[in-house]
């Protein structure tokens, strides 16, 4: 299999800038069908066209902050109103410090800001995911991501992006038992996107599920063995090298110690058992059982490699007299005082000496780089430190997840602001699951519209379950679960639900997987999710712009 001169990632990058290019004509196409709205007038420009919606929110949040117990919006009927306590700093923060730096349009900076996050987040779901689909597949994933309909809003004013960059390169660091540098993404993800929750709560379940593996619990269940049946491409993780398969854990001692050090394994192996002695051909063509016990480890090797060009098969007593006659000669050849030679090139010689000219010599074979597995692909159970690590992990994750309505209680003197703040936009006290309820009779009517819920929930079902989707690891399976669960429950199910299953990119990964062998269906595929894009622009982002009556 022939390897591309260009370097992965900048592959990853151009698939990515492609896509991203595709989704911004669509979007300056759909720009000039644009009515006047209460952003702008008709037929936008660029930057008055990504001002829309919550753009504005975090312009509000890099210029004037977040209000206090004097001026947080109170209603009269008691309930606090929209403000800016709803939207995460971290981006915000960035945009206005950039335009702040630079005297720039702040718009500009944020779009900056938004490409930046766009091309580190495929740089981060394609480290995160490439060594569970390998390389071919991740860059399909890739294509497939940044092709769907909301995936515009990666380079739009909005925190996604980044939000997006910072959950996988988080995911992929925490893949390489990189504890403390995934605490630190995951601190700053959490202040990025209202995602701190979700990231915990997958964390945690993953320390609770290998506590149960490290005691034997559910080691051996069918389920759990589906993490790990997929294949594990460890050519496509550059640091593969630096793995110790045996212990599961890095060892930058074997790995250095392998690099410089010449193969005393092979050389030991020759010392250690006399080689193998093909025998002269004879007519039966069978092998008896004297011969194979005097052939020693070369049986081995032949079953794994097949009939080879120059093979001779043999029986009888001249196969035993030949393989003895050998073996003897052998050992009766004695290596010559001050030799400078390994004791491996000695066997070999020796070997040379004894046995037929038409019989080739066996070539040592080469010592097997370590691989590395992802740790939530692991066969076997994490160790007491990876597990403790992992405990701290999530601890610290929740605890970033808490702090944000907790700087909203201290700010404005209200313990619940940060919680009325979100349910502002619904005009209902927040209620676990009960917005789907609602949304359902929205959207199918007060009757009919449950039987659409079943049918939601039914389809989730069906979607976490599917085994390609669990063979992209534990840890991946779980942030999937528990980000979907989420949503379930505190979500109010608007047509930003779209944006909001952005985090669950890696199901992208998981198509690709399957089609990276299937032109035809990843193209239709990829077609189907640029027609997505116009309807997302169409009806989604461009408020009013198409008016569709809809007949039978």
């Amino acid at each position: 299999m022939q390897h591309s001169s260009i370097p992965h990632r900048l592959q990853v990058l151009a698939v990515w800038a492609i896509a991203s290019l595709i989704g911004l004509l669509i979007f300056n196409l759909g720009g000039l069908d644009t009515p006047q709205t209460y952003w702008s007038a008709a037929k936008p420009s660029y930057l008055q066209h990504v001002a829309f919606w919550d753009s504005e929110w975090y312009y509000r949040v890099a210029t004037q902050g977040y209000p206090d117990s004097t001026s947080l919006p109170i209603g009269q009927d008691g309930r606090v109103g929209q403000n800016t306590w709803a939207f995460m700093p971290i981006y915000a923060y960035l945009s206005g410090g950039l335009a702040g730096l630079l005297s720039a349009n702040y718009y500009t900076c944020a779009v900056v800001v938004a490409w930046l996050g766009s091309a580190l987040a495929a740089l981060g779901l394609d480290a995160w995911m490439r060594p569970r689909v390998g390389k071919a597949a991740s860059l399909l994933g890739v294509a497939i991501f940044f092709t769907c309909g909301p995936a515009i809003i990666l380079q739009l004013p909005y925190a996604e992006s980044l939000g997006l960059a910072l959950v996988a390169i988080g995911f992929a660091v925490l893949a390489k038992r990189r504890f403390a540098w995934a605490m630190v993404v995951f601190v700053l993800a959490a202040f990025t996107r209202p995602i701190g929750v979700p990231l915990g709560a997958a964390l945690g379940l993953w320390w609770v599920w290998e506590e149960l593996r490290a005691r034997g619990l559910i080691s051996t269940s069918r389920f759990d063995a589906s993490f790990s049946s997929a294949r594990v491409y460890a050519d496509a993780d550059p640091y593969a090298a630096n793995y110790d398969a045996a212990t599961a854990v890095p060892n930058e001692a074997a790995i250095a110690s392998f690099e410089t050090a010449p193969d005393l394994t092979a050389s030991a192996s020759f010392e250690a058992a006399p080689p193998a002695i093909p025998a002269p051909p004879s007519e039966a063509g069978t092998v008896s059982p004297s011969e194979a016990g005097a052939v020693g480890t070369e049986t081995t090797d032949s079953a794994h490699a097949g009939p080879q060009a120059g093979d001779s098969e043999t029986s009888g007593p001249e196969a035993s007299e030949s393989a003895t006659s050998a073996i003897a000669s052998f050992e009766a050849t004695p290596i010559a005082a001050g030799a400078e030679s390994s004791p491996g090139y000695d066997v070999v010689a020796n070997y040379e000496a004894t046995t037929p000219s038409n019989a080739p010599a066996p070539a040592p074979a080469p010592p097997a780089l370590p691989s590395f597995t992802p740790m939530d692909l692991s066969p076997l159970p994490l160790s007491s430190k990876d597990r403790l690590w992992l405990f701290v992990t999530a601890a610290v994750t929740c605890a970033a997840a808490l702090t944000w309505p907790l700087l909203a209680w201290i700010a404005t003197g209200r313990m619940s602001a940060y919680v009325d703040t979100e349910t502002a936009w619904r005009g209902v006290d927040l209620a676990p699951f009960e917005a789907w309820i609602n949304r359902s009779a929205s959207f199918g009517g007060a009757h009919a519209g449950v039987i659409g819920l079943f049918g939601v929930l039914v389809l989730s079902a069906c979607v976490l379950s599917w085994p390609q989707l669990r063979q992209l690891g534990r840890l991946t399976w779980m942030w999937c679960v528990c980000y979907w669960v989420y949503l379930l429950i505190f979500f109010d199910p608007s047509s930003s639900v779209f944006r909001m299953l952005l985090m669950v990119a890696p199901l992208a990964w998981a198509v690709a997987a399957r089609l990276s062998k299937r032109p035809r269906a990843a193209l239709a595929v990829l077609t189907v999710g640029l027609i997505s894009q116009v309807l997302w622009v169409a009806w989604v982002w461009d408020y009013g712009s198409i008016s569709i009556l809809w007949v039978p």
